[in-house]
């Protein structure tokens, strides 16, 4: 069961674009879709997302607009703006802190940005960052009843990702 529950906001019909597709196959999340202001509000009264990704322009308000919504019913969540454009059209000063990640949609390489703003990933050495599912437990289990070379012949070492939650 997903760990971290995202609501992306486009004009149209958001569900199988490449970005929704990256969020939900890279992270451990679950992504819902609205195309429209409206439709976000609405999906929002029923559950606050961990994380809230937007068009700038939808067609009945401001992805900015919504952003300042989410940030009065949970400050906590992630907002993020994912756009194409040129930045300095859009106002964003009367908006403070709502905007704390800003993604250019027409860069090459957005949909890995994206996923990148979107949870506060730590990666490191299997051995040194936290585990969020049972590799803690066994390895504990295995070092007690093989030693250390059983846990290093079942774990070698190898680069692990851990979620800490969302930016």
């Amino acid at each position: 069961m997903p760990q971290h529950a995202v609501l992306f906001v486009a004009d149209g019909s958001p569900d199988d674009t490449a970005p929704v597709r990256a969020l939900r196959d890279q992270l451990d999340a679950s992504v819902s879709t609205a195309a429209s202001g409206a439709a976000a509000r609405r999906a929002l009264a029923e559950d606050l997302p961990d994380c809230v990704v937007t068009d700038y322009e939808l067609p009945d308000e401001t992805g900015l607009d919504l952003l300042e919504h989410v940030r009065s019913e949970r400050p906590d969540a992630g907002c993020i703006l994912f756009t194409g454009g040129d930045r300095a059209v859009i106002d964003t000063a009367a908006f403070g802190d709502v905007l704390p990640e800003y993604v250019d949609s027409d860069r090459p390489d957005a949909v890995d940005r994206l996923v990148d703003a979107t949870l506060d990933v730590e990666s490191g050495p299997s051995e040194e960052v936290p585990k969020a599912d049972y590799e803690g437990e066994l390895r504990a289990l295995l070092r007690e009843e093989a030693g250390d070379d059983a846990v290093a012949e079942v774990f070698p070492e190898h680069e692990q990702t851990y979620v800490r939650g969302t930016r």
